[in-house]
């Protein structure tokens, strides 16, 4: 006799969490909260992992995917990793993350009031970058969801812009008729490994980048150049010389266009590398930037100190209502182009530092420190220096409320949260930003 289960929440895994009358429950995929499903239960006993085989009743939350792969129970496509709860109502998403930093600082005993989520402006379409993997077979796609060597070939994604996604289709095409060899991910061999797609939605411009394995794309490029739409306005490729299966490359050859390109956000003129980091969610980070120059500008802050700057997102900006702004960033490449961008804006009052940032020389003079850590967080080494140094105003920008949730509650040593705001820049996925305002405890 099969049993019933109940969807009961998400996990920050992009799972689902299933429990039966009896208490039972199992972690499955493509659970909406509400829903009443049976499951196939496989492996070893005690284990923890299912799949639902049937919905019995289906969550009022539920509704239809936009992509025919986005992961549906019973849909024919439902493996891709690019989204992890399509199906789940915008509204119900949003709740879903605020219910997971609460769990989450409830346990690390962080008792502050947390905001609702800023939803994103636009929940498809709203990426500006995607790394599409190419398969041994000349597939174009993603990664299967919970896999790293297998691959879902793309018909379509609605994560871009339709402008992308028509290029995406074209290349799609070119490679099943050229001769370029895609890369075997079981044996690690073969040329195009990735196709970059990198989009300025307030510039118009629109690049294609390859990385291939040791030889570039010089043979394949009056092919590519005839059918390439004036949509596309930079070309590059990035070769990778070793076996890593990154998406990315040290130095990148440009076929077309400027060897980079320009964004454009609050006055301030972004310059990007092909390789360089960027906000994924343009109108999204519009928002958070926003949101942190305000927290900034009522601080009155003069002297603001920017760690783990990227290429400027936050300090650019922020020159404009300051005396002095400087960035530490341990990537010479994003301190190189956060010093271009500088040059670029005519900013005088701006300075970036490629180091580590427990090795940047302090003093008293710096009334603002704004950290925007890696997904680990804040390393022990740099924490305790906060907790040393005491700069009266902190903003913590954080991409894993897991890390953070711990470090807030030892920053409690010698700040108090003033406020504690999740941004949404990643629709349809468990990811989740969280702004913390900190203030020196009087």
């Amino acid at each position: 006799m099969n049993m019933n289960y109940r969807i009961t929440a998400t996990t920050h895994a992009g799972f689902s969490k299933a429990k039966s009358t009896d208490g039972k429950d199992f972690i499955v995929p493509f659970g909406c909260p509400e829903d009443e499903v049976e499951l196939e239960i496989f492996g070893r006993p005690g284990n923890k992992k299912a799949a639902i085989s049937k919905i019995i009743n289906p969550s009022p939350r539920r509704v239809p995917c936009r992509c025919p792969h986005a992961g549906s129970v019973g849909s024919v496509f439902k493996k891709c990793g690019g989204c992890s709860f399509q199906y789940i109502d915008y509204p119900k998403q949003l709740e879903e993350k605020k219910r997971l930093i609460l769990e989450e600082m409830a346990r690390k005993k962080v008792t502050d009031p947390v905001a609702d989520v800023i939803p994103s402006p636009q929940i498809f379409g709203y990426r500006n970058r995607m790394d599409f993997v190419v398969g041994a077979n000349k597939e174009l796609g993603l990664r299967e969801k919970g896999s790293f060597r297998h691959m879902v070939d793309l018909k379509e994604c609605h994560l871009i812009s339709p402008k992308m996604d028509a290029v995406r289709k074209m290349l799609r095409t070119w490679l099943e008729k050229s001769p370029i060899v895609g890369w075997n991910r079981e044996t690690d061999k073969g040329h195009l490994r990735y196709i970059v797609l990198r989009e300025t939605k307030n510039t118009g411009q629109l690049a294609v980048i390859f990385i291939t394995y040791e030889e570039n794309i010089d043979e394949y490029w009056d092919d590519l150049s005839s059918i390439l739409p004036p949509e596309v306005t930079h070309v590059f490729c990035g070769v990778q010389t070793t076996a890593s299966d990154t998406s990315v490359a040290e130095n990148y050859q440009v076929y077309k266009g400027k060897d980079y390109l320009e964004e454009s956000i609050g006055g301030v003129t972004y310059l990007i590398r092909p390789g360089s980091f960027f906000q994924t969610n343009t109108d999204g980070a519009t928002k958070l930037l926003d949101y942190v120059l305000g927290l900034s500008q009522k601080t009155g802050a003069k002297h603001i100190l920017d760690w783990y700057c990227g290429s400027g997102f936050f300090s650019l900006p922020m020159a404009k209502h300051a005396q002095e702004v400087v960035g530490v960033e341990l990537d010479p490449a994003a301190i190189a182009v956060a010093k271009e961008s500088v040059a670029l804006n005519k900013i005088t009052n701006a300075k970036f530092y490629d180091m580590d940032v427990i090795d940047f020389p302090l003093d008293s003079k710096y009334d603002l420190l704004i950290v925007d850590p890696p997904r680990a967080g804040l390393h022990p080494k740099v924490l305790a220096h906060i907790l040393e140094i005491k700069i009266p105003h902190l903003i913590y920008v954080s991409c894993n409320f897991e890390a953070l949730a711990f470090q807030l509650k030892l920053l409690g040593q010698v700040y108090d949260i003033e406020s504690i705001h999740p941004f949404d820049l990643f629709p349809h996925t468990p990811h989740v930003e969280v702004v913390v305002k900190m203030k020196v405890k009087s």
